[in-house]
């Protein structure tokens, strides 16, 4: 008996491919195949749930729903399987029969309706395939060996069949062969016709060539693309290029729980081209100059240069350890002898080496340093930094002081804990306050502790 109730809806979305689609009860409309169709339901819901009051059957229903073959199939067998337990089934099926001729229909168009096969055609228990539901045989192949039943002492030919099945985790049918052994022909189910056979394995081959010809159309315009990629990246790289150094942009995608560790890459540029495969930092900060975006990790201190001993990032410049976390990196990729054809996919190359932007370079002694401070956010640490290219002027050093930022030596930034309070204070001394900002009144920390509580 039914567990649950399909809607009315449903059924008759069924009904009208049913009846567009096969030649299953001609006579019937698709409203009446989907009203007898929710009639059976109905009447397994109630006699599982005494108190049960399905909605009647509305004459005038319409619906938008359109299903493919494989939805019909599925919505159908739910009905009549999908929602009994397995001590209903054999009842169910007997009171089922509506939807059991409906399901036949279904797996094929009618053809040959009189030759059948004492093979050919039956239904197959597939509880050893698991996975694998609705198995009928198509064909029965001579293996050429034989085997000796220990009770009889008799030599038994071995076969295996060639199955269509239907795939119960990918939705979709399929030819597959089995050994004899795995099998059992079962009378649960009505055999088909050599025409239905036919039919269907005719219809599951043209979806296989079909499928097989929309994967060979992506994979040879995914191949297009990247020739045009490598054909752009060989008309800008130099001779003797050896590695090539890049800025990339990630964004963390780490889950401790799932014991998963790695980032989204949303941005690559090449920011540099080298004739050898050595890293060497010097070379990435000169490179981070040319694109403005990774132009600040030039000016990284020392501890900001990691280093590793595996991985394809053994070195990289970020503004903290962690090669996951959200932001900028530069890096450099080995090419390893085959050109631009280990480039990572995708990269564009920065305006600076195409010659159409100068790079970005520090200004020079007799000019006046550029003091406009720039707001870090550190998720690592949970922190706000404020970041100075020369020294602030004593009014924004009062300010800082008397606030909860402190100075850090090494990365010569001023540090805070990320709060409302804190970034108010922030956006104040960059010159970008928010309408409704007061930093007046900030209470005074005097030790970094305080931040921790």
């Amino acid at each position: 008996m039914s567990l649950d109730l399909s809607s009315r809806e449903t059924c008759l979305a069924i009904g009208n491919f049913v009846r567009e689609h096969t030649t299953f009860m001609p006579k019937m409309s698709g409203h009446e195949l989907g009203q007898c169709l929710y009639k059976q339901n109905a009447d397994s819901y109630m006699a599982r749930y005494e108190n049960a009051e399905p909605a009647p059957w509305c004459n005038d229903l319409t619906t938008d729903i359109t299903y493919t073959r494989a939805e019909v199939y599925g919505n159908a067998r739910h009905i009549l399987y999908g929602n009994c337990y397995v001590g209903d089934e054999e009842h169910e099926i007997q009171n089922f029969a509506f939807c059991e001729a409906m399901l036949q229909a279904l797996i094929a168009s009618p053809g040959d309706t009189q030759t059948y096969d004492p093979i050919i055609g039956r239904y197959l228990d597939t509880s050893k395939m698991q996975g694998y539901v609705d198995a009928y045989v198509v064909e029965v192949n001579d293996t050429g060996k034989h085997a000796i039943d220990l009770h009889t002492g008799k030599r038994t030919q071995q076969v295996n069949y060639t199955l269509l099945a239907h795939d119960n985790f990918q939705d979709e049918w399929k030819l597959m062969n089995v050994d004899q052994a795995r099998v059992s022909i079962s009378d649960s189910r009505p055999p088909l016709t050599i025409g239905q056979i036919n039919d269907a394995v005719a219809f599951v081959k043209s979806e296989e060539l079909r499928k097989h010809n929309e994967a060979e159309a992506k994979r040879k315009a995914a191949d297009d693309a990247f020739a045009q990629f490598v054909s752009y990246i060989d008309s800008h790289m130099p001779k003797n290029t050896q590695a090539v150094i890049v800025a990339e942009r990630v964004g963390n995608a780490c889950n401790p729980l799932e014991d998963y560790y790695g980032a989204n890459t949303y941005e690559t540029v090449v920011i540099g081209w080298s004739t050898h495969t050595r890293n060497l930092f010097p070379e990435m900060r000169k490179a981070a100059k040319r694109y403005a975006p990774v132009a600040h990790l030039a000016d990284l201190p020392k501890d900001m240069e990691h280093k590793r001993s595996y991985g394809s990032k053994r070195a990289y410049l970020k503004e903290c350890s962690n090669e996951f976390a959200d932001g900028w990196m530069v890096y450099k990729v080995n090419l390893f002898g085959y050109g631009a054809k280990y480039v990572p996919n995708g990269a564009t190359i920065c305006d600076a080496l195409l010659g159409k932007a100068a790079p970005v370079t520090n200004t020079s002694n007799n000019e006046q340093p550029n003091t406009e401070p720039r707001i870090v956010f550190n998720e690592a640490l949970q922190g706000i930094e404020i970041h100075f290219s020369g020294k602030p002027n004593e009014e924004v050093l009062a300010s800082l002081n008397v606030s909860a930022f402190r100075y850090h030596r090494k990365k010569k930034v001023w540090y805070a804990k990320h709060n409302p309070e804190n970034l108010c204070v922030a956006e104040t001394i960059t010159a970008k306050p928010k309408p409704n900002c007061k930093p007046e009144g900030l209470k005074h920390i005097n030790s970094i502790k305080e931040l921790l509580v």
